[in-house]
C-alpha cells in the first residue's frame, strides 16, 4: 500500500483506465483520494492488479485488508490505472495512511520527473541523487527498467500461449490435409464416376482443393471472430494493441500450408481417366 501526499495528487499524472464521477471532464482524478467517506477508504489501483490479483470488479468495487494491528479495513476503488510502474500496488491518500499505519514514520519511495532537466544533465541525475540520498541508502531503479521486470513474467505467458496456439493451429491444418488424403482415396470410385461424366481433371482436383480451404477458412473466421470478442474490452479500454503483423502472417502461414497440402492431396490421387469411345 502506498499513501500519496497532497503535491502529488495535485500534480495528477498516470493514464486512467476509468475512474469516478468528477466535478468536469478536465478535473484530477487523483483527488477522488481525498474525497471523505465514511464506509471506506477511498484506493486506486491499476486494472491488472485488481482484476487478477484481487478479484475485484471495477470502480465502486470494495475488499479488506488488514491496517498495522491487523484488523480488516474497508476499502473502495475510485480508479483504475493502465498498468505501469505503479503496478502491484494499492494507493490511498497520505493522511488515510497514517491512520492506518501510525508506525511508520517518512517516506520510503518517491518518483523523480527529469522531463525539465536538460537532455546532457539527464544522464548524471542518478548519480547526483544517490550521492544526496547516501545516508539513507537510496536505491535508484530506472522507470522503463522497473516496467519491463513487472512485464516481464506476463510477456514470457503471453509469449508461450502465442506459440502454442500458432502450432495447435498449423497442426490442426495438416489434420485437416491428413484427412482430405484419406478422404481422396476412399472416394476415388465417386472421383472416377464424376470423370466419367465429363467433369476434367482440373475441375475435380480444383473441388477437392476447396474441400480443405472452406473449413480452414471458416474456422480462421470464426476464430478471428470469437479472439475479438475476448479481448474487446481491453481495446474498448485504450490499454492494449492488436498485433495485425502477427495475426496477418498467421492466417496467411495457415492458408499456405493448407493450400499445399490440399494440392498435394489432388495432385497425388489416382484418379482413373474418363474412358474414350473406341
Amino acid at each position: 500500500m502506498l499513501g500519496v501526499g497532497p503535491d502529488f495528487i495535485a500534480r495528477g499524472g498516470f493514464r486512467f483506465v476509468a475512474h469516478a464521477g468528477v466535478a468536469t471532464a478536465t478535473a484530477n482524478p487523483w483527488t477522488l483520494l481525498d474525497a471523505p467517506s465514511q464506509s471506506a477508504i477511498p484506493a486506486i489501483l491499476d486494472q491488472a492488479t485488481a482484476q487478477w490479483a484481487l478479484k475485484l470488479g471495477g470502480v465502486g468495487a470494495r475488499f479488506s485488508l488488514a491496517d498495522e494491528s491487523g484488523r480488516p479495513v474497508d476499502l473502495e476503488i475510485v480508479g483504475l490505472l493502465e498498468p505501469g510502474i505503479l503496478q502491484g500496488t494499492v494507493i490511498v491518500a497520505e493522511q488515510n495512511f497514517q491512520r492506518l499505519f501510525p508506525g511508520r514514520s517518512g517516506y520510503g519511495m518517491a518518483l523523480v520527473d527529469v522531463a525539465e532537466v536538460a537532455d546532457g544533465a539527464r544522464a548524471e541525475v542518478p548519480a547526483a541523487l544517490t550521492a544526496a540520498w547516501a545516508d539513507a541508502g537510496v536505491t535508484l531503479v530506472p522507470a522503463v527498467e522497473r516496467l519491463r521486470s513487472l512485464q516481464a513474467v506476463q510477456n514470457t505467458f503471453l509469449s508461450a500461449f502465442q506459440a502454442l496456439g500458432t502450432l495447435g493451429l498449423l497442426l490442426g491444418t495438416a489434420g485437416v490435409a491428413a484427412v482430405q488424403v484419406q478422404g481422396t482415396v476412399e472416394r476415388l470410385d465417386a472421383l472416377a464416376l464424376l470423370r466419367a461424366i465429363g467433369f476434367t481433371l482440373g475441375r475435380i482436383r480444383l473441388l477437392l482443393v476447396l474441400e480443405t480451404l472452406l473449413p480452414v477458412a471458416a474456422g480462421l473466421a470464426a476464430g478471428t471472430l470469437a479472439g475479438s470478442l475476448a479481448v474487446a474490452p481491453a481495446l474498448a479500454g485504450g490499454t492494449a494493441r492488436v498485433p495485425l503483423g502477427w495475426v496477418a502472417a498467421t492466417c496467411g502461414m495457415t492458408l499456405t500450408v493448407a493450400s499445399l497440402a490440399a494440392v498435394l492431396a489432388a495432385s497425388r490421387a489416382a484418379i482413373p481417366e474418363r474412358p474414350t469411345p473406341a
